[in-house]
C-alpha cells in the first residue's frame, strides 16, 4: 500500500517537473553581504559612462566591474535616502532624497541643493533635463536648477498642500515639459521669460503612481493596472482606455530588442515583482530571471552589457544577463543524467524518467519510473527461468527493488533508438518513447560496434557484444584474455572503428571483429583514461586521469596531434569532452574550457554557468546540453563562441607616492587624469590601482606588467594592483598585458609613465658650477702637489746628500786616526820582537777590514751575515790588542735567515769600538761583548750590544767625551724609510752597558 502510494506521489512530482521547464537566464542577487549600502533599493540609473548607480535609504552606491563604491553624507550629499537619480549633458549626476534636498556630483566632489537654498521642497520625488535644466518634482511642488549656473526657480504655483500632490514623473511632448501628480493630474510648464514659467493643468486623473513610455504611448500606473494614454488626447475629453496588469509599477525598462521591462509591488498585495510587458499583458518574469523579491521599485538597463537590473526594497540589487546564449531549466531540483537527439526531438534522462521535448522544449512524452518497472516485471513474469547469473559472467541484479529505488547511469543512442542503462536493467526505446526491448543486465557502460550491434560491459567480467538483444543472442569476451577491454569508462565508435577507454589500461578498439590494445601493442602508453569523445572529422579528444586532454588521429596509425596540458584548461576533474564545429568543449568543476587552435576560451558563473556540477553533455545541432543535479542548461554554442572584442580600457583609480595618496583633484569621475607623473628620487615608491572598464566579464581579465617595453613580464595575475618600490632614476611607461579568458584575445596597455627625477646633484644646474668648481680645486691642488713634490724633491737630494755625508763620516770615523795608529803601532810592535808571523797575519787582517769598509761605505744595504762577519773581523783587530782578552759572542734568533735580511752597513761597529774604548781596564776581570739579533716585527730587526764593562763609569765618562760615531748611527737610523719613533737606546748600569737599536729590514 505505501509502495503504491509513493509511486503514486512519483508520478505526480514527474508531472509538476514536465511543466516546469521554464528557461532561466543567468542571474545574480547583491546584497549588503556584497558591498551595498542597504537592502532597500529606491532608484537605478545607468549613466553614459555605463556605470551602474544605486540609490537605496542607506546611501547611494556606483557599480563597476561587480563591486561597489559607497556615498553618504559623510562624502558631502545632502542626505543618505536616494529616490531618483538623473544625469545632466555634462555628465554631472544629480540624486534626489526624500527629506534632505538634492545632491549634484561633478565628478569629485558632491554639492547639495535644499530648501534653505531655494528649493521649493526637501522631499524629492522625481528628477528630470530639460532644456538647461534639472527639473525637480518633490512632494509638493516644481523647481528648476539651472546645471550651468546652478540657480534655483521654485515655482510656488505648483504648490497644493495636499496629500496627493507629490510629482509622480516627467515627460515632453510638443517640445514642451508636462508633468505629472499623483492626485491631480496633469500639467504643463511653459516658459514665459527668461527665468519665468507658467503651470497649466491639462488634464485630470486620479492616482498616478508613475510613468513610462510604450512606443508613442504613455503608460500610467495605477493600483492593480496600466493605463495606455496616447499624448495627442492630452487636451482632449477622450476617456482613457481600461487598464491591463496586476500590482502597481514603479519603474520601467526597454532592453536593445525593444521588450519593456516593469517593476512592480502591490503596497497591501504580494503581487508584485519583475515583469515583461507584452502588449497589453504583463507576464511575470521572476522565476525566468531569478527575481525573488515581490517589492521591485527600480529598474534600468545597460545596452553595452545587455544587462536587467531590478531593485528591491528588501533584498538588494537583481542583475540578469540577457545574453541568450545561456539559458538554465530546473526539473524540480532532480539530477538530469543524460541527453540524446533523435528524429528531431531531444531525449532528457533524468532521476524521474525520460522526457521527449520538441524543438521548442515543449514535452511531448514522458517515461516514469513505474513504465521502466512494469516492463522489467513483465519481462520477469515471462523468462524467470532464464535470467542472467553471476557464474555466466554478468553483475547480478536486484529485481526485487521498487520503482522508486530505480537509478539510471547512462542514455546512448542510434538513429532510431534510445538505450536506458539502468539498476534493474538495459532499455531499448524508440525515437517515440515506446519500449521496444529489455535486457536483464546490470552495465555502467555501453556502446555500438561499427555495424551498430550493442555492446555492454561488464566492469569485473568482460564485455558482450549482441547480435540480438532482444533474444539475448550476444558473443561473449573475457577480461582474461589479453586484448579484451575491461575496466571501461566510455565507449564510442567511427565508421570504422569502436574505441574503448580504460581507467586503468589505456585506450582498446575493435575493428574487423579482433580487439585491439594500445597499451600492449605498445601504440601509445597513456594507462589511465577517463573521458573520451570522437570529433565530426574522427579525431579522438581524450581526457586521461591526471588532467592532461590529448587529440589523436588513428586513419594512418596512432598519433597524437596535440596535447591540452591541464595548466590550459581551468579545473582539477574533467567531467565531459565535446565538440562542436572544431572547438573541443571542456567541462570541469570550475566551469567551460573551449580550446581551439592552441587558443583557450573560459566560462563560469560569470557568464551564467551558476551551477557547475556538470554530470552530463552532449553537443546536439548548434546546443551544448549539459545535465547538472538540479535542471540542465541549454548553451547556444553559435552565441557562445561568437568572436568578440569589448572595447576594453585600462583606468587607474588609485595612486600613492611613498603610501601616500595623489590628491583628490587628479581624479575626475574616479580615474586618474593625468598620464605621466613625475616624483622625486627619495619619493620613488609608487601603488597603482587600476580597474577595466567596458568589459561586461571583469573577473576572466588576467594582468601582467613590464616597466620597459624591453623588460622581462611579471607572470600573469588576477590583481589589479601594482606595487612598484625604490624605482631608481629613469622614465617607465609601464605596460599592462590583460589576458581575456572570455574571448581567448590578449591586449597591450600603457597604464601610466612614471618619470623618476634624478637627485639635485645629477642636476646640469648642479653639474656645471661643480664641474667648473672642481676643476679649480683640481688646479690648485694639482700646483700644491708639484709645489709639494719640488720641495719633496729637494729634501729627499738633501736627505741623499746627508746619507752620503753620514756614510763618509761613519767611514772616516771607523777609520779614523787613532785606531790606524793603534793598528800601526800593533805591527810595529811585532816586528820589534822579531814575531813576523804575527805581524804578517795581523797585516792581513787588517788590510780585509781596510778592504772591507771601502766596499760596504758603497753599498746602500748588506745582508745580515755581511754585516756580522765585518764585526767579527773588526773585534778580532782590536782584541789582539788586549792580548784577546776580551770574549765576543753574536747569537741570532733561529727564525732569522741572515743571507736574506738586509740592513744599513756598518751600523753597529762604533758601539763594539766603544766597548774597547770606554768599557774595559787593563785589570777587568773577564770582560766580554754579546751580540743579540731578532724579529721585532715583519719589517724591525732588534738588535741588543752588552758589555760587563763599567757601566755608569764609562757613562760619566762618556758625557765627557760623548762619541761622535753614536750620533751618526743615530742620524742614519732616522734617515732610513720605516725607522721607529726612538731607534736607539743605550743604558748604563753597574754591571755594563746595553745598547738596543731598532733597525728597520728589507
Amino acid at each position: 500500500m505505501h509502495t503504491r502510494f509513493f509511486i503514486a506521489c512519483l508520478v505526480l512530482v514527474f508531472c509538476v517537473v514536465v511543466q516546469n521547464q521554464a528557461q532561466q537566464f543567468p542571474n545574480r542577487n547583491y546584497t549588503t553581504l556584497d558591498g551595498l549600502p542597504n537592502n532597500a533599493i529606491r532608484s537605478l540609473f545607468i549613466d553614459s559612462r555605463g556605470l551602474l548607480w544605486i540609490g537605496t535609504e542607506n546611501g547611494i552606491s556606483k557599480m563597476e566591474n561587480n563591486t561597489f563604491q559607497n556615498f553618504d553624507t559623510s562624502d558631502g550629499m545632502a542626505f543618505n535616502s536616494c529616490w531618483v537619480i538623473a544625469e545632466d549633458p555634462m555628465g554631472r549626476m544629480w540624486f534626489g532624497s526624500y527629506g534632505g534636498g538634492v545632491s549634484m556630483y561633478d565628478g569629485r566632489f558632491f554639492h547639495t541643493f535644499t530648501s534653505k537654498s531655494g528649493l521649493i521642497n526637501d522631499k524629492i520625488r522625481k528628477l528630470f533635463y530639460f532644456e538647461d535644466r534639472i527639473w525637480v518634482g518633490t512632494e509638493d511642488g516644481i523647481a528648476a536648477i539651472d546645471v550651468h549656473s546652478l540657480e534655483i526657480i521654485s515655482l510656488e504655483k505648483s504648490v497644493f498642500s495636499g496629500r496627493r500632490s507629490y510629482t509622480s514623473g516627467f515627460f515632453v511632448h510638443d517640445n514642451l515639459l508636462h508633468y505629472t501628480t499623483f492626485g491631480y493630474g496633469i500639467y504643463s510648464i511653459s516658459p514665459t521669460g527668461k527665468a519665468e514659467f507658467t503651470i497649466k493643468k491639462v488634464r485630470d486623473h486620479d492616482k498616478i503612481y508613475a510613468l513610462g513610455w510604450d512606443s508613442d504611448s504613455l503608460l500610467l500606473s495605477n493600483i492593480g493596472a496600466i493605463q495606455r494614454f496616447a499624448p495627442a488626447d492630452l487636451t482632449s475629453s477622450k476617456p482613457m482606455e481600461d487598464g491591463f496588469g496586476v500590482s502597481v509599477v514603479w519603474d520601467y525598462a526597454r532592453d536593445n530588442q525593444d521588450n519593456l521591462y516593469a517593476g512592480a509591488w502591490g503596497i497591501f498585495n504580494k503581487d508584485g515583482g519583475l515583469f515583461k510587458i507584452t502588449g497589453n499583458k504583463m507576464v511575470d518574469m521572476g522565476k525566468t530571471f531569478g527575481v525573488s523579491s515581490k517589492v521591485i521599485l527600480a529598474t534600468a538597463y545597460n545596452p553595452q552589457t545587455n544587462m536587467l537590473y531590478a531593485g528591491s526594497n528588501d533584498k538588494g540589487l537583481f542583475a540578469i544577463s540577457l545574453n541568450p546564449s545561456i539559458a538554465y531549466a530546473e526539473f524540480d531540483k532532480n539530477s538530469v543524467l543524460g541527453f540524446a537527439g533523435i528524429s528531431g526531438k531531444t531525449a532528457v534522462l533524468h532521476t524521474l524518467g525520460l522526457t521527449l521535448l520538441d524543438k521548442e522544449d515543449q514535452v511531448i512524452h514522458q517515461v516514469d519510473l513505474k513504465a521502466f518497472k512494469r516492463i522489467e516485471l513483465d519481462y520477469l513474469r515471462k523468462n524467470h527461468k532464464n535470467l542472467p547469473k553471476n557464474v555466466d559472467g554478468f553483475f547480478e541484479m536486484n529485481f526485487d527493488l521498487d520503482a522508486a529505488d530505480v537509478e539510471f547511469y547512462g542514455l546512448i543512442h542510434t538513429d532510431s533508438s534510445l538505450y536506458v542503462s539502468s539498476n534493474i536493467g538495459i532499455f531499448e526505446l524508440n525515437a517515440a518513447g515506446k519500449f521496444l526491448t529489455y535486457i536483464p543486465v546490470h552495465t555502467f557502460v555501453m556502446g555500438f560496434t561499427p555495424d551498430g550491434r550493442f555492446i555492454e560491459s561488464n566492469p569485473y567480467r568482460g564485455l558482450r557484444i549482441y547480435e540480438s538483444p532482444a533474444k539475448m543472442d550476444y558473443q561473449y569476451f573475457s577480461d582474461t584474455l589479453p586484448h579484451i577491454p575491461h575496466q571501461l569508462s566510455q565507449i564510442v565508435h567511427s565508421g570504422d572503428k569502436t574505441y574503448f577507454s580504460s581507467v586503468f589500461h589505456g585506450l582498446y578498439t575493435w575493428e574487423k571483429g579482433v580487439f585491439t590494445s594500445y597499451l600492449r601493442e605498445k601504440k601509445w602508453s597513456e594507462e589511465k583514461l577517463k573521458v573520451l569523445h570522437l570529433m565530426e572529422d574522427n579525431s579522438l579528444v581524450i581526457a586521461s586521469e591526471f588532467g592532461d586532454v590529448f587529440v589523436a588521429d588513428d586513419k594512418n596509425g596512432f598519433t597524437i596531434k596535440e596535447t591540452i596540458g591541464k595548466n590550459d584548461i581551468e579545473g582539477n576533474s574533467i567531467q565531459f569532452l565535446e565538440s562542436y564545429q572544431g572547438n573541443i568543449l571542456i567541462g570541469t568543476e570550475k566551469g567551460l574550457t573551449v580550446y581551439r587552435d592552441g587558443k583557450t576560451r573560459f566560462f563560469d558563473e560569470e557568464q551564467g554557468f551558476t551551477s557547475k556540477l556538470f554530470q552530463t553533455a552532449k553537443v546536439i545541432g548548434e546546443v551544448l546540453w549539459l545535465g547538472t543535479s538540479e535542471g540542465y542548461y541549454k548553451v547556444h554554442l553559435p552565441g557562445l563562441l561568437l568572436p568578440v572584442s569589448p572595447p576594453l580600457k585600462l583606468l587607474v583609480d588609485e595612486l600613492s607616492i611613498n603610501y601616500e595618496p595623489v590628491p583628490a583633484e587628479s581624479f575626475s569621475w574616479f580615474v586618474l587624469q593625468q598620464k605621466e607623473i613625475v616624483v622625486p628620487h627619495d619619493r620613488n615608491t609608487v601603488y597603482i590601482s587600476f580597474q577595466p572598464s567596458g568589459h561586461q566579464f571583469p573577473g576572466k581579465l588576467s594582468y601582467r606588467y613590464r616597466l620597459k617595453s624591453d623588460a622581462a613580464w611579471s607572470p600573469f595575475s588576477k590583481e589589479n594592483k601594482l606595487s612598484l618600490p625604490y624605482l631608481p632614476p629613469g622614465v617607465y611607461p609601464v605596460e599592462v598585458e590583460v589576458q581575456d579568458s572570455h574571448t581567448g584575445v590578449s591586449n597591450i596597455f600603457t597604464l601610466l609613465t612614471i618619470r623618476v627625477k634624478q637627485p639635485f646633484y645629477f642636476e646640469v644646474w648642479f653639474l656645471l658650477p661643480s664641474l667648473i668648481l672642481l676643476i679649480l680645486i683640481g688646479m690648485k691642488v694639482y700646483k700644491r702637489r708639484i709645489r709639494n713634490m719640488r720641495t719633496q724633491e729637494r729634501n729627499i737630494a738633501s736627505s741623499s746628500k746627508r746619507l752620503v755625508e753620514t756614510k763618509l763620516e761613519a767611514l772616516l770615523s771607523q777609520m779614523n786616526p787613532h785606531f790606524i795608529f793603534n793598528a800601526i803601532s800593533s805591527i810595529q810592535y811585532f816586528i820589534l820582537k822579531n814575531e813576523t808571523e804575527k805581524a804578517l797575519d795581523y797585516v792581513n787582517k787588517f788590510s780585509r777590514l781596510v778592504r772591507s769598509t771601502l766596499d760596504n761605505s758603497s753599498k746602500l744595504l748588506i745582508t745580515l751575515e755581511e754585516e756580522t762577519s765585518y764585526l767579527k773581523a773588526y773585534f778580532t783587530i782590536e782584541n789582539s790588542r788586549t792580548e784577546n782578552r776580551v770574549k765576543l759572542q753574536i747569537d741570532l734568533d733561529p727564525e732569522l735567515d741572515p743571507n736574506k735580511i738586509n740592513v744599513p752597513p756598518m751600523l753597529l761597529q762604533p758601539f763594539v769600538e766603544n766597548a774597547f774604548v770606554h768599557a774595559f781596564t787593563e785589570s777587568h776581570q773577564n770582560p766580554s761583548i754579546r751580540i743579540n739579533f731578532g724579529l721585532m716585527s715583519e719589517n724591525q730587526l732588534f738588535c741588543t750590544i752588552r758589555d760587563n764593562g763599567m757601566g755608569l763609569q764609562a757613562r760619566e765618562k762618556f758625557k765627557i767625551h760623548e762619541s761622535k760615531g753614536v750620533k751618526l748611527v743615530l742620524e742614519r737610523l732616522r734617515l732610513l724609510e720605516g725607522v721607529v719613533a726612538e731607534p736607539l737606546s743605550i743604558q748604563y748600569s753597574p754591571n755594563g752597558t746595553t745598547v738596543e737599536i731598532t733597525i728597520p729590514i728589507h
